[in-house]
């Protein structure tokens, strides 16, 4: 079997090819209608991409050469609204169900679980202690993949998060590791049944020691599946970015660098595209979005302090929470759930917030149920906290109530907060050149997948971006040069 340095070696030739082929690899923008052209799509998301990096790209000085050409020669959105709470797993659902979190049911990247929630004297933060959403199953609702399957097209998702278990053909986690052995473990029992085998035959033994490895290894697979098994609907997730910017926060040095990582990433997936043979004649479309933006983020508050002083939480006989009312933390949303659901609970705990919000004045908000409808926002809160931009909220359950947060910047706020902004294009098949779209919606994204494959997503709240196409179904009232 090849080495890690094959890896690299394909990675190089997969840009040569790029570069030498200045055609449309993607079947060519203007050519078509929609509904005869397309026949596969490949959705990439850049987690953490900010809607200004691809708007504001010359400012920053970004070198974006890939992203440039998919956005000239396709449609983009400058500004995408995510979904409340803007965090990863709820986006990424958000993008093939096309619905928020109060129907597909992915409230966050970490699950509710106050049985795991401790006191201890380190005094930590029990939203990391809480079990992640990870698997299909657990979604509510219909989404692309099974829509997919039901019309028996192939797919494939690398990276892609709350998949595990899924109807997907050829799915496939690629995580960084403190050895590439361990790398490499992870990697092989992530993967679907069938088809590992034949891509590390091309590839070597899939391991990374790092996020950026992982990334530029989720591009290769990518493309070795393309060429491979040819499926008619994949979805990468690149997440350096995201991990980039939590560390050192956006708009600097850092964060630039990552995103013009990710963007040499998206180059071999376009270059592996005409690599395969999946041109103009085949009609592929090629998606590129985020899945949330990114600011600042300086001081975290322990959100249930005020709860505990009211009495509404105490410490259980096992060390773990006992509670009537409590307040489940998701960074940029936190949610109140009252276990009785009676007025009277709500008012006190309601009481309690509103106490803290006048001694520690804009810090957080309370947010009324109407409001969190109007985001398709956690169907089971009474009430909805957001924290003022740069706190965030956090399920320590001792003093301090305010403490040093220990990261640089994150993300989880209402998706219209300034900085909170994704970006979108869309390239290739059915797809105009040269359009702007102001506004997009990331539930919006899904039902335009759906449209370009032929598939029913009946759960959807989106509607398609008929903005970005040509011929038949195009609609200038949504975009503009």
């Amino acid at each position: 079997m090849k080495n890690i340095a094959s890896v690299f070696a394909a990675l190089i030739a997969l840009t040569v090819a790029f570069h030498a082929e200045p055609q449309n690899p993607a079947g060519g923008a203007g050519q078509g209608d929609v509904s005869t052209l397309t026949r596969r799509v490949v959705l990439v998301t850049i987690d953490g991409m900010r809607g200004d990096y691809l708007g504001n790209a010359d400012a920053y000085q970004l070198r974006i050469p890939n992203l440039r050409r998919l956005m000239h020669e396709g449609s983009y959105s400058p500004r995408t609204l995510s979904v409340f709470p803007t965090l990863t797993g709820t986006a990424h659902t958000a993008l093939v169900t096309g619905t928020g979190a109060m129907k597909h049911g992915i409230l966050g990247n970490n699950k509710f679980d106050p049985t795991t929630w401790v006191y201890r004297d380190d005094n930590p933060d029990n939203y990391d202690l809480q079990p992640t959403f990870r698997d299909y199953a657990e979604i509510k609702v219909a989404t692309l993949w099974s829509a997919a399957r039901a019309k028996g097209l192939k797919t494939a998702a690398i990276g892609w998060p709350q998949t595990a278990g899924g109807p997907i053909d050829y799915r496939i986690d690629i995580g960084a590791a403190a050895t590439g052995a361990e790398s490499h473990q992870r990697t092989s029992q992530s993967a679907s049944p069938g088809w590992l085998e034949k891509v590390e035959q091309k590839l070597g033994p899939l391991q990374a020691t790092d996020g950026r490895m992982a990334d530029h290894l989720k591009a290769l697979v990518a493309v070795e599946i393309l060429k491979q098994f040819q499926p008619s609907l994949m979805a990468i997730h690149f997440s350096l970015t995201d991990t980039v910017q939590h560390a050192n926060g956006p708009l600097t040095p850092a964060a630039f660098a990552a995103m013009e990582e990710s963007d040499q990433n998206v180059g071999d997936v376009v270059a592996g595209i005409q690599a395969a043979g999946l041109a103009a004649n085949t009609g592929t479309t090629l998606i590129v979005t985020g899945d949330h933006g990114f600011i600042p983020m300086h001081t975290e508050l322990a959100i249930n302090l005020p709860l505990i002083e009211a009495g509404l939480i105490a410490k259980g006989a096992d060390g773990h929470p006992s509670w009537t009312a409590i307040v489940a933390a998701n960074r940029g949303l936190g949610s109140l759930y009252i276990k009785d659901r009676s007025p009277e609970t709500t008012a006190k705990a309601r009481q309690a917030l509103e106490k803290y919000a006048a001694l520690y004045p804009r810090r957080f908000r309370i947010i009324e149920r109407a409001e969190l409808d109007q985001w398709s926002a956690d169907r089971d809160a009474v009430l909805g906290i957001e924290p003022t931009v740069g706190y965030v909220l956090d399920a320590r359950l001792a003093p301090p109530f305010a403490q040093p947060h220990a990261r640089a910047a994150g993300h989880g706020y209402r998706p219209d907060t300034p900085g909170m902004e994704t970006g979108f294009i869309a390239y290739g098949a059915g797809i105009r050149a040269g359009w702007v779209l102001p506004v997009t919606n990331t539930i919006d994204v899904g039902p335009t997948i759906a449209m370009l494959l032929g598939l029913q997503l009946p759960d959807a709240d989106g509607k398609p971006i008929v903005g970005v196409f040509i011929g038949k179904g195009s609609s200038k009232s949504e975009s503009h040069h």
